[in-house]
């Protein structure tokens, strides 16, 4: 007979036993949680990236549908925006037209690029096709901000140098403060397509003259 409150050794293996089932089956609920926890991270990462990129599709169908309304609802109200806002008045009165548009991607730093190939007047006047790039970052319902860029060859800037030459009414006139505060920008784009048609005009003209 044992005396009271004396473990013998078969009740310390016992217990010891018990102990060690508890802990394996706390780690076990613990491992399972962390496992858990990081599906759920990687699943709210991944929504998080689709959101992203529904915003900034959204706000490209709305760029080129001309829909000016939605475009401004896509993105936050920023000096940004209304450059874009003027662009995209620019773009529709230029005849912008779709030939390629790449799906929008991830980059660095949790951007979004968009490479959208149009032809339009401008190209059609001087010979090229541009691609141009959005790159935009994701807020939290709308695009927090968005810049744009052309691809286009130098001879577009040569046509900007030649309108300063022979038409410097279009730079102070509907082209005043262009991207940068102007208010003229469909007005601007038709002169600037006027304008290349005439340059190249000129340019044949130089070339046939003996």
């Amino acid at each position: 007979m044992r005396k009271a409150g004396v473990l013998d050794m078969t009740d310390a293996r016992r217990i010891s036993v018990r102990d060690s089932l508890i802990v394996m089956g706390l780690l076990c609920i613990l491992v399972a949680g962390e496992g858990f926890a990081e599906a759920g991270f990687a699943e709210t990462g991944t929504a998080d990236k689709n959101s992203a990129l529904v915003q900034a599709e959204a706000m490209l169908d709305a760029f080129y549908a001309w829909n000016a309304v939605a475009l401004a609802a896509a993105v936050e109200p920023t000096a940004e925006a209304d450059r874009l806002l003027y662009y995209q008045a620019w773009a529709k009165a230029a005849h912008y037209t779709i030939t390629r548009r790449q799906p929008c991607i991830h980059v660095d730093d949790g951007a979004i690029e968009c490479r959208i190939t149009v032809t339009d007047d401008f190209g059609q006047a001087l010979g090229y096709v541009a691609t141009d790039t959005f790159r935009l970052m994701p807020g939290s319902f709308r695009v927090a901000s968005v810049t744009f860029a052309g691809n286009d060859p130098p001879i577009f800037e040569e046509l900007f140098a030649w309108i300063r030459q022979h038409r410097p009414e279009v730079m102070s006139g509907p082209c005043k403060d262009l991207f940068d505060g102007g208010t003229t920008p469909a007005d601007c784009a038709r002169a600037v397509a006027v304008s290349a048609r005439l340059f190249m005009k000129s340019r044949s003209a130089e070339v046939d003259s003996p």
